[in-house]
């Protein structure tokens, strides 16, 4: 779990680095400085942050599911399921970008959806989604 919350700090970077790109490219593009976007650093430094972070973050992502799949207890447990399906599509993401697959935008647009289906499993996984699945299997099995 240890390697799973390292990466999910790596993608916080990526996620606020593609924020400031988005808002940068958008004042960049309406040739408006604003306050915010006056003070941000040049657009190819904030996609430098995100790119290298959500390139960093994926590794340890895997190293993480590995692990975490080898010690479970239970295959079926909905902490594997969405374990497997956040790392898939951050796999399909990394492979897109690594690929040139993704223009800059769109990276920064993939980077914000993986960070709310990161944010996603830990709110499902919380320990008081687990009680709530188990109270429903038991009243299904006895019903």
């Amino acid at each position: 779990m240890g390697l799973v919350l390292i990466s999910f700090g790596i993608l916080c970077i990526a996620f606020a680095g593609s924020i400031l790109y988005l808002v940068k490219q958008k004042a960049l593009k309406k040739h408006e400085e604003s306050a915010i976007s006056g003070r941000l650093p040049a657009l190819t430094t904030l996609q430098r942050i995100m790119q290298n972070s959500f390139y960093s973050g994926f590794p340890l992502l895997t190293v993480g599911a590995v692990l975490g799949i080898l010690v479970a207890e239970d295959w079926q447990s909905i902490k594997i399921l969405f374990g497997l399906i956040i790392w898939f599509v951050y796999a399909i993401l990394f492979t897109l970008a690594k690929g040139g697959q993704l223009k800059k935008k769109q990276l920064a647009i993939s980077v914000l959806l993986l960070f709310i289906l990161f944010n996603s499993y830990f709110l499902v996984t919380s320990p008081k989604v687990d009680q709530s699945v188990e109270q429903i299997k038991t009243e299904g099995a006895e019903g």
